[in-house]
């Protein structure tokens, strides 16, 4: 009996490996035990990171992956330490030296605000008090309101409710005031 060998594009054989990769790692299953358990610890080692102010300074590159990746795992844990870092900014290589210029995103510009996105509605309590306690149009509240409109991009209205109960509940007249100016730039979305 003669061995038939199947011989694939190498194109199609990656897409393969990779369906097949992905249907394995699907999210409709539970996370097992060790799973849960290893980004736990992996969840504690970049909190660590994130909360070393030092390193704004002498690591920025190692700071940025340790906020993404916190994005990336959708680490609840992390949302105060990352709105503390929406005014972090990101430079990029080329920029360092002058002979690179680009325009960036915010989300871009700001890696707090991505890995904040990727969290999604858990974070908005934080992002509301951000807002509430920074003055409007600062670098931290421009971001956070960002944030917030980036979260709820394929429904502004739910946005603009969003801000506007946040208002009604504000702990100061000042936050109120801040947020229901958020909640104007806001409604300029909604149609």
């Amino acid at each position: 009996m003669k061995t038939k060998i199947w011989i694939l594009p190498i194109g199609f054989s990656l897409v393969l490996i990779g369906f097949l990769g992905l249907a394995a790692v699907s999210d409709s299953r539970p996370p097992s035990i060790s799973e849960v358990v290893g980004q736990s610890s992996e969840i504690e080692e970049l909190l660590k990171t994130v909360r070393n102010k030092t390193l704004m300074q002498t690591d920025p590159e190692r700071l940025v992956k340790a906020i993404e990746r916190l994005g990336q795992l959708r680490a609840l844990t992390a949302i105060d330490d990352l709105s503390q870092l929406l005014t972090f900014k990101r430079t990029f290589k080329g920029e360092e030296i002058g002979i690179f210029v680009h325009l960036y995103s915010p989300d871009e510009r700001y890696p707090a605000i991505r890995a904040l996105r990727a969290i999604g509605e858990p974070a908005l309590p934080a992002l509301v008090r951000v807002i509430e306690t920074n003055e409007t149009g600062s670098r931290a509240s421009e971001n956070a309101a960002y944030t917030v409109g980036s979260i709820f991009r394929d429904e502004p209205a739910r946005e603009v409710n969003y801000l506007s109960e946040a208002a009604a509940t504000a702990s100061t007249p000042e936050g109120k005031n801040r947020l229901l100016k958020a909640v104007e730039a806001a409604k300029k979305y909604v149609r």
